[in-house]
């Protein structure tokens, strides 16, 4: 009997057993999708900020009764469009509001591409193996929702511009 049992060590050098992946560690979140949802919370703020910008410039402009005055007497002087326009791009306060209205444009064309890159990185995550989805599901569906929201709102552009003419 005591051979066996120094044939048979009750030391633990031996090889440990195997762990199915999965029980024993956590699931680590993923990073692509982290990404795609701060990139999903980045266009949300650019367009609300592009929003303010937008109504406050529109506001400051058509509160402005002695501008809209002057503007609506130039239009009856001058006949040359061309003429019209050097003389209404003369106005600071308009080109105040054209500089912000610009601005505001540029942030909205900033996070359209941010969330189209967020949509990327969301398809991505949701796709990876052994991480966690839940960022990843949500910037798909934040960055989705902007962008298909703004070609929502170009396609209805295009509708009213066309119904217009």
């Amino acid at each position: 009997m005591e051979n066996n049992e120094n044939q048979f060590p009750s030391n633990n050098q031996g090889f440990s057993p195997v762990q199915p992946v999965g029980f024993d560690q956590p699931l680590k979140h993923s990073g692509l999708g982290i990404t795609s949802f701060v990139i999903a919370i980045v266009s949300v703020l650019l367009i609300i900020i592009g929003s303010l910008i937008i109504s406050s410039s529109v506001s400051n402009f058509t509160n402005n009764e002695d501008l809209l005055n002057e503007m609506f007497s130039m239009t009856e002087q001058y006949q040359d469009q061309t003429e019209l326009g050097n003389k209404i791009l003369e106005n600071e306060e308009f080109k105040g509001a054209v500089t912000s209205m610009l601005g505001a444009m540029v942030l909205f064309v900033g996070a359209v591409g941010l969330a189209f890159l967020g949509l990327i990185f969301g398809l991505i995550a949701v796709f990876a193996k052994n991480k966690r989805k839940v960022f990843g599901i949500i910037g798909l569906i934040l960055n989705g929702l902007v962008f298909v929201g703004a070609i929502g709102l170009f396609i209805i552009g295009l509708a009213g511009m066309a119904a217009a003419s």
